[in-house]
């Protein structure tokens, strides 16, 4: 009789009723779509940090981890452990795709046309082109020039001793494909190395980071030049996708550990960037909580809207203590209403979050225009998507039928304590 009863009681004030069903569904779409584009940009920055970035996981030479974020050069993988290694990984993991890589900060100097010269620090990493694309989709990324090995037709072409620059760091120096750059870095043993290079390519990944620091050469003309007699900074690992990549990495690090060749040790991307990872959970709890409030003020005004309509309606409140209903029964009637409009609202919130969250998956907002590489905190480009979260559209709608049904109860107790006599008088 009570869920009866609301729902006549829903359609007797149809505006109101209206009124109150629409403001919880504003409510909902935004709090599903700002949820869905945090959630998104979480996993779009962590996918683009191991493709472009950190890779599934990296082995180190001991000592080289606690120092790696000013890019050592006295704890390299020499040429014994590198082969070592790599026999290892032949055998114990022939299917894992894996590469070397010789990491290194690096001064990029350029003198222009017009006699002016600049210089920006940058990151070097030296590679081997064919395995790097097994690992990293930064051979995906080249937006002019080419990439190393790049295939013309089905001609290879010969191997190029230049530098494939990101496109942040060739805009800052106003360099383009086919351009001369001087790389300065430290080799084995600490040594300053000057090198002139052809800028080959330039590439523009999902990563700001990558974008903005990465210049990348070839490992074997690095090994010369530097004198790394074979030797390399780290191996990357690939190790699948984001889901696959916590059991992987577990069988791995166990292998590792028993058989692995000494003097190495494995980390994660996660250990890799924790702060990164950090700075991004900061940034969601925040914006979490911003999410939160902005929850509250919805509610406060469904609240507003339900307590006007029930001080609308306190002679039909006296009436039916008057008749005899008790105080619980009539709290019940209300909340049941405010249950139903709650449920009108959140599925029209629902509905219509669907093609919202489908256009922010596959098409986003693009703010590269305005903001260009910009770092936020987050491995994103500026082109904003958003992704399913099945979370948001469950649990957002359920507390908006939780505050719809609260709402009602709070005006109608405070009506309720009053005697019959004193409800009709008011």
């Amino acid at each position: 009789m009570i869920f009866s009863m609301a729902w006549k009681n829903m359609f007797r004030y149809k505006k109101r009723s209206i009124v109150t069903a629409v403001a919880i569904s504003v409510g909902i779409l935004f709090s599903i779509f700002v949820d869905g584009m945090l959630t998104g940009l979480d996993q779009e920055s962590s996918v683009n940090m191991v493709n472009y970035e950190t890779s599934g996981a990296k082995v180190y030479a001991d000592g080289y981890f606690e120092e790696r974020k000013v890019y050592p050069v006295d704890f390299l993988i020499t040429r014994a452990q590198r082969e070592s290694f790599e026999k290892w990984m032949n055998t114990a993991f022939p299917l894992t795709a894996w590469t070397p890589r010789y990491s290194a900060s690096c001064e990029l100097i350029f003198s222009g046309s017009d006699g002016l010269t600049g210089s920006l620090t940058g990151l070097l990493y030296g590679i081997e082109p064919e395995s790097d694309s097994t690992v990293f989709d930064t051979f995906r990324c080249v937006e002019t020039g080419m990439w190393f090995n790049s295939k013309k037709g089905d001609t290879v072409q010969p191997r190029q001793d230049g530098a494939v620059l990101g496109s942040g760091i060739a805009h800052d120096l106003g360099v383009t494909a086919g351009d001369y750059i001087t790389v300065q870095c430290k080799g084995r043993g600490g040594f300053i190395q000057t090198m002139d290079v052809p800028v080959t390519g330039i590439v523009r990944t999902g990563n700001p980071v990558v974008n903005s620091t990465a210049v990348y050469m070839d490992l074997q003309y690095l090994d010369d030049m530097l004198e790394l007699d074979g030797a390399v900074t780290e191996f990357c690992m690939n190790l699948g996708t984001l889901e696959q990549q916590p059991a992987r990495f577990s069988r791995f690090r166990t292998l590792f550990a028993s058989s692995a060749p000494h003097g190495l040790d494995v980390y994660s991307w996660q250990e890799l960037s924790e702060d990164v990872l950090a700075m991004q959970k900061t940034k969601s709890s925040v914006s979490g909580m911003m999410i939160f409030f902005m929850f509250v003020i919805a509610a406060v005004g469904v609240s507003n809207t339900i307590l006007m309509s029930i001080a609308e309606r306190k002679n039909e409140i006296g009436m039916l203590k008057a008749l005899g209903y008790s105080s619980g029964y009539v709290k019940r009637l209300f909340m049941a209403e405010g249950f139903f409009i709650g449920v009108l609202g959140s599925v029209i919130g629902v509905l219509v979050s669907v093609p919202v969250t489908w256009f922010m998956v596959h098409t986003g907002i693009d703010f590269s225009g305005m903001m260009g590489d910009m770092d936020i905190g987050y491995r994103v480009s500026l082109v904003m998507h958003s992704c399913w979260h099945a979370a948001g559209f469950i649990f957002i709608p359920l507390g908006a039928l939780f505050i719809a049904s609260l709402s009602a109860l709070i005006p109608t107790h405070s009506l309720l304590k009053k005697e019959i006599a004193d409800i009709f008088r008011s």
